[in-house]
């Protein structure tokens, strides 16, 4: 029970992992929720399923029923992460019963003793976004990491230019 001043509520959440024939090492996870305002008796009860059908698709079913709003969610998730040599990657994506999507990616590395990346989404609406950081950690590791992030790609590429040495990236310098 969650009591503050004008608020009184009262939450309870749980989880029950079952084993997976098709897919050993993840389980089918049914999750539950009940929530309900004690001032005004309003509630919501939410029951899902997540069964992952390999390694990285798993399908999903949402009911969602309350005083505030009557749902049924169902689609699929794919979540998929690995590695191109040294490069580590991820591919994350979700579409739903509307046929609403997103679709996110990235790749990152260890570069030059720090860590640099490109990510990106792209979703049903037409929004997208990439970017591109590097990411090092200065003096003796108690202070905050300093990073560079921007979204301009000219920008990022301007800036990798700059930072690479050796190999061909003399090739792409200003001279």
């Amino acid at each position: 029970v969650d009591t503050m001043p004008g608020h009184n509520l009262f939450k309870t959440e749980g989880t029950i992992d079952l084993p997976n024939y098709l897919v050993a090492d993840k389980p089918i996870e049914l999750s539950s929720s009940f929530y309900k305002d004690l001032d005004t008796a309003d509630k919501e009860i939410k029951i899902r399923a997540d069964i992952p059908i390999s390694e990285s698709i798993t399908p999903y079913i949402e009911k969602k029923k309350g005083d505030w709003d009557d749902e049924l969610k169902y689609g699929i998730n794919l979540d998929k992460t690995g590695k191109i040599g040294n490069w580590d990657t991820h591919l994350k994506a979700n579409i739903d019963q509307d046929k609403e999507y997103s679709v996110g990616a990235g790749i990152g590395t260890d570069f030059l003793g720090g860590t640099a990346g490109i990510d990106g989404y792209y979703d049903a609406d037409g929004n997208w976004q990439a970017f591109a950081g590097l990411k090092w950690k200065f003096g003796d590791g108690k202070k905050k990491d300093e990073t560079y992030q921007t979204s301009d790609i000219g920008e990022a590429y301007d800036y990798l230019k700059e930072m690479a040495t050796g190999g061909i990236a003399n090739h792409f310098r200003k001279k």
